[in-house]
């Protein structure tokens, strides 16, 4: 178990591993306290505070993988080697040929790979390739880099993606992320073995559309909850299951994959019906640059024009997406409008 505290100095988060497996800490089944040994594996750097936040063991138990944070818009990644008993300080991951800054690169979703033939390749989502979070695979022992979704001069990426990827999660099976597609939320999966290997698949999933997030079956890797956020609800749960999916995967006119998905609801309770609910319209229009922009616009059932105050309130940190909104009833309509390119407009 890999974890991380403060409680060498109060001022430094560092990172200890314990052993659970013959730990005879002397335990038992009761309230009694016990001490659980553990030893560090990432020291303070002696740089300022030091954060450093566990990520990944692979899974021969040789490498883990940290999180140093410095900012919400710069992290970066080490490896230690924890697989003997002297421990050498955690090394900095420098992927080749990043284009941007170090100081202005995020890293997020780290997992190393759950294949036993390739322990120690990692994933996560960087964007030290281009303006986006990216999908990446790299390779500790070879030190090379895969493209998975970077969309950028002079990369070939398996497939790329011109949007910010939101969330990434290995299983033995696959990789699965999803993509913050101008407000909405699109899931993606990349099969690692089979006919499809390799292969970034679109899954349509067949809803009225918002914000979706997801979490694997451990047991089941091609098996995950769907959890759903949109103008009709603040949430509910789907199932879904990707083996039968990926017997009929089709291509669009671009020549990119893509299934058909119907998830499977739980049974639980139903969300309340809001009244006079308005769903949400994706609209563009052209900024002094020339550049196109996209908003999501809620328009009022019954009127045809309607006031609308825009406060701009910089960017690009907490974009507005077509989710649940609370409904207002008052003397004066409350509207709501949505640049989904760096700016949230408030509602007023």
């Amino acid at each position: 178990m890999a974890f991380s505290s403060n409680k060498e100095n109060n001022k430094d988060t560092l990172v200890y591993v314990t052993r659970l497996i013959d730990s005879n800490t002397g335990a038992g089944a009761d309230s009694s306290p016990f001490t659980l040994p553990s030893r560090l594996v990432a020291p303070s750097a002696g740089e300022g505070t030091t954060m450093y936040y566990p990520q990944s063991s692979s899974l021969d138990d040789k490498y883990l993988l940290l999180r140093r944070f410095y900012g919400s818009a710069y992290t970066a990644l080490y490896v230690v080697d924890i697989s003997g008993e002297e421990v050498s300080p955690p090394k900095l991951i420098e992927f080749p040929g990043a284009t941007e800054k170090a100081e202005d690169t995020a890293i997020s979703d780290v997992s190393f790979s759950r294949d036993a033939n390739s322990p120690h390749l990692l994933y996560c989502i960087t964007n030290g390739y281009g303006d986006f979070g990216s999908v990446v695979s790299y390779d500790l022992d070879t030190g090379l880099v895969t493209h998975i979704t970077t969309y950028s001069v002079g990369i070939q990426a398996i497939r790329s993606i011109l949007w910010e990827i939101e969330d990434l999660k290995v299983t033995s099976d696959n990789i699965t992320f999803t993509a913050n597609i101008e407000g909405w939320t699109s899931l993606f999966v990349m099969p690692l073995s089979g006919s499809h290997k390799n292969t970034v698949i679109e899954v349509k999933v067949d809803w009225e559309g918002g914000w979706l997030t997801f979490q694997p079956n451990g047991d089941k890797p091609n098996e995950m909850t769907l959890a759903h956020a949109s103008y009709r609800s603040r949430g509910y749960l789907t199932h879904l299951n990707l083996t039968p999916l990926l017997g009929n995967v089709r291509r669009d006119q671009s020549g990119d994959a893509y299934v058909l998905a119907s998830p499977s609801p739980y049974a639980q309770a139903a969300p309340p019906i809001v009244p006079n609910e308005v769903p949400p319209k994706l609209i563009r229009y052209k900024s002094f640059d020339g550049m196109e922009i996209p908003a999501i616009y809620y328009h009022p059932v019954g009127q045809l024009r309607t006031p609308v105050v825009i406060h701009i309130h910089g960017g690009p940190e907490s974009q507005a997406t077509a989710n649940y909104r609370m409904s207002v009833i008052e003397p004066l309509y409350y509207h709501r409008l949505t640049v989904s390119v760096g700016l949230r407009i408030a509602t007023y």
